[in-house]
Formats: structure tokens, sequence, C-alpha cells
């Protein structure tokens, strides 16, 4: 094995090692305190003293534009991670573009080529946004757990709240027998409620946390009902039978789009073998007549 090999293999060892830490430093998920102190029937103090210290930013987060920070702790609450997890990404954000400066030098040097070059640079470019689109993958993978569990949640808040219960101590009962970042969100409403938050805002709190359009429509459904005291149970009903049809007409879509996402790896993997089986031996026939 060449120097240039054994370099290659060591740059490779060292970027695995690199994006094996911005998983561990940002894969720690919210812990949950927020069900248990629910459960304990405790009304924490601590989030609203979290939340302050987030919202003002630090030294390491005025290095960057405050758009850009701002767009990190919308991923984080999206993703269900703690405000902390924003510096954590910002420092990491400065170390992997240090790192990967230093990867874009050695592949340079090592293969003495433009190509080199510009992977390295590339991997220079990759290391400054892993951070980001890290937490905004996170993100989407927690938006659709929670876009599948809503039906379920709403089916369930209809019964509790047709059995007699209101509307808030079902949430209760479901946050406390159930399990998932719904329920995790919905315990985080039912805390900032036991803050002092209106029931509006922290409604409409939870809807632009998610980012979710079928939650958002539920958490407008329940705040026009409480504002003009319609009965909640005629609303989850109603709720539930839409967010039930809408997934399924979503599903209905994707599934009218598998043929045409099919067509193009048919066309490239499919159609060659046949040319080859189809012209391959009138060609070998031709040449051997020549």
């Amino acid at each position: 094995m060449g120097e240039t090999s054994v370099l290659l293999l060591g740059v490779a060892a060292l970027a695995l090692g690199l994006f094996g830490l911005l998983w561990v430093l940002l894969g720690a998920g919210q812990g949950s305190a927020a069900r248990g102190n629910l459960e304990r029937g405790i009304v924490p103090t601590g989030p609203r003293e979290e939340v302050a210290r987030g919202a003002r930013p630090g030294a390491t987060e005025s290095r960057l534009p405050a758009a850009t920070v701002a767009r990190l702790a919308r991923y984080a609450e999206a993703a269900g991670r703690p405000p902390s997890v924003v510096t954590t990404a910002v420092t990491l954000k400065f170390v992997l573009a240090a790192f990967g400066l230093l990867l874009a030098l050695l592949i340079g040097f090592a293969t003495r080529s433009p190509l080199g070059w510009i992977i390295g640079l590339a991997i220079a470019v990759l290391a400054w946004f892993a951070p980001e689109i890290y937490l905004q993958g996170r993100a989407g993978d927690r938006r659709k757990v929670i876009d599948a569990a809503l039906a379920d949640t709403l089916d369930q808040l209809t019964i509790a709240v047709e059995a007699g219960l209101g509307f808030e101590a079902a949430l209760v009962r479901i946050v406390r027998n159930g399990r998932g970042p719904l329920n995790d969100e919905l315990a985080r409403t039912l805390q900032s409620l036991q803050l002092g938050v209106t029931r509006r805002e922290a409604y409409r709190a939870l809807a632009d946390r998610v980012d979710l359009p079928d939650l958002d429509r539920f958490v407008r459904a329940i705040i026009q009902a409480d504002a003009y005291g319609v009965p909640i149970a005629g609303v989850l009903r109603q709720q539930s039978a839409e967010v039930r049809m809408r997934r399924r007409q979503r599903l209905e879509e994707q599934a009218q789009t598998i043929p045409v996402k099919v067509t193009f790896p048919l066309m490239l993997c499919l159609m060659p073998v046949l040319f080859i089986m189809i012209l391959g031996p009138v060609l070998i026939n031709a040449l051997g007549g020549l």
C-alpha cells in the first residue's frame, strides 16, 4: 500500500471520527424531565429560565449572523433538542470547518490534482453545514413521527372528552399513558399552561414548534372552539376524520408518483442490458464475418 493510500485512509478515518463527534454532541434528545414533572404535579420553573438563556445569544453565537442562529434554534426546537444544543451546533460548525480545511489540504497535497482540491474543498463546505443539516434531518424525522401519531392521538382525545373529561384533563391522561415526540410536545404545552401562559399562546406555540400543517389546522380549530364556545367533542371528531382523510390522500398521491420515479432507474439499468442482449449476438456475428 502506497503512501498516498495510507494518507487517504487516515483522512477518511479522521472524517468519520469528526462526524461521529457531531452525532454524539447533537444526538442527545430532550430528556423525559417534562413528562416527569407533569406526572409528579410539579410546576416547573426551569424551562422559562432556559428559554430566556437560549433567547440571548452568547459569545459563540454572536460570531454568526442572527438569521443563522435563529435557523439553528428553530431546527433544534423542531428536533426536540434543548436550547443549549444551539451553542453546541455553532461551536461544532467552527470546529468541523477547521478540520475540514485541514482535510482539504491533506487531500490536495496527497493527490496533487485539481480533482483532489475540489473534493477537499467540498468536504470543508460540507463540514461547515453538517450541524445544520443534521438538525434539519432530525427535525424532519421527528415531524414525520408526529404526523403518523396525530390521528390516533386525536381519536384518544375524542374518546376521553366524550367520556366526560375536560380537554386539558384528556391531554394529561394521554401524555401520562403515551410515549413519543407528540406526547412530549403536548407535555410541554401543558407545562406552559401551568406556568401561566394563556391557552391561545400555548397552543400557537405548539403549532409553531412542530410546523406541521395538520397540527396547525387542529390548533386553529381548538382555539376557535374555545373562543366561541363550540362543543370540543364535535371539533375533535371532525378534525380526526379530516386528518385521516388528508393522510390517505397524501399516500395516494405518493403512490401515483411511483411509476414516474421508477422510469429513470428502469431506463438507466434495464435498457442497456436489453440492448446488449439483443444487439450483442448481431455484433459478434458481424465482427466474425469480417
